[in-house]
């Protein structure tokens, strides 16, 4: 289990063959993301949220190949386990703009005028908690 801040989340090895994955049990959301959001604007911010950490793990993943190259074998396979996790975290970091994406779809047509009838357009807005 690793920990960070008051979350967690488990990493889980399995052996298919002779190859060792990591995996991420779970999809972690980040402090200050709340997934029920009614509002637009915070599932942009999401986006750009996570489009910056696909963009660093990306780099990251370039820099420690690069470094992988100058060290031994044995170093190289424990090593491993550290790209595994990283290649692990991109993937949760690459989902959930997906999640973001379709939500403010949503969140944005509900948020389109609607006609009233007589004429004049009114606004669907949930209450504000």
């Amino acid at each position: 289990m690793l920990l960070r801040g008051l979350e967690y989340f488990q990493v889980v090895k399995s052996s298919p063959g002779n190859g060792r994955r990591l995996k991420l049990e779970s999809d972690r959301l980040l402090a200050g993301e709340d997934p029920e959001t009614i509002r637009p604007r915070d599932a942009h911010h999401w986006i750009t949220i996570y489009a910056e950490l696909v963009g660093f793990k990306n780099q990251l993943l370039v820099r420690v190949n690069e470094g992988m190259e100058g060290v031994s074998s044995a170093a190289r396979v424990d090593l491993q386990d550290d790209v595994d996790l990283v290649v692990a975290q991109l993937g949760r970091y690459e989902r959930r703009p997906r999640f973001w994406s379709a939500r403010a779809g949503v969140l944005t047509a509900a948020e389109k005028p609607y006609p009233a009838a007589d004429g004049a357009g009114i606004t669907a807005e949930r209450a504000k908690p």
